[in-house]
């Protein structure tokens, strides 16, 4: 193909598609949204990933971590965590911890998912509905819990972080419990659905708009909110 054609068919439409897939591998396109809204609302280079896996697969913080932000990266599988640590082995910028978190600290079952000892669909919940009945092994492990307050005020964090992703199949809401957000205020905040018990997802709906947050925009299975102050000022 002549460089005239080739010139041709990259449209600005193609060219835009090119460039979120270098950046973004996350499932529905959060990352690439929540970069524009980095800039519309000065978040601090600072990003918490609760429930990151081994912080490459479909991962929503990776691009971040790419960019120089400093990061906290949570996962309490033994498979997976190896695999994130082995990932950002030397890289200053990431801290890597394993821990589940939870509105607890202690320790707790923590089941395997069907997919593999590493994949993406290990969980503390122990609900039975239609999901879990394929998404979650018998088998478990016992892993250390632990409140987000604990976690950010024991590594650092900022109070502002940039974003706060939380990824812990169907115990987003109990990670939330586990935060003070009189303490630490994420400016923006990237949460999974779990619409299978909604008396628990509406629940966290509530914390969110109970603490000054409000809802940006659904993106496939996940919602993305921003504190209102932080909006405000804007």
């Amino acid at each position: 193909m002549s460089l005239r054609r080739i010139a041709s068919s990259v449209t600005p439409r193609r060219v835009k598609h090119v460039i979120r897939a270098i950046f973004d591998a996350s499932q529905g396109g959060e990352a690439s949204l929540l970069k524009s809204l980095t800039r519309k609302f000065d978040c601090e280079r600072f990003i918490v990933d609760v429930g990151a896996n081994d912080g490459l697969t479909i991962s929503n913080s990776l691009p971040f971590v790419k960019l120089g932000w400093r990061a906290i990266l949570i996962e309490p599988a033994p498979a997976a965590y190896a695999k994130l640590a082995k990932n950002f082995s030397g890289q200053a910028n990431v801290h890597c911890i394993q821990a589940a978190c939870s509105d607890k600290t202690g320790e707790a079952n923590f089941f395997l998912g069907t997919d593999a000892e590493d994949g993406l669909l290990g969980t503390l919940c122990q609900s039975d509905n239609d999901w879990f009945a394929v998404a979650r092994s018998t088998k478990s492990v016992i892993v250390k819990t632990d409140t987000l307050t604990n976690i950010l005020r024991s590594n650092g964090s900022p109070r502002q972080p940039g974003i706060l992703l939380v990824d812990a199949e169907a115990m987003d809401y109990e990670v939330l419990l586990g935060l003070d957000f009189s303490e630490f205020r994420p400016t923006l905040i990237c949460t999974e659905e779990y619409e299978l018990e909604p008396h628990k997802h509406a629940a966290k709906y509530s914390l969110l708009i109970e603490n000054g947050y409000g809802l940006v925009q659904k993106v496939g299975c996940n919602t993305i909110w921003v504190d209102r102050a932080a909006a405000r000022s804007k």
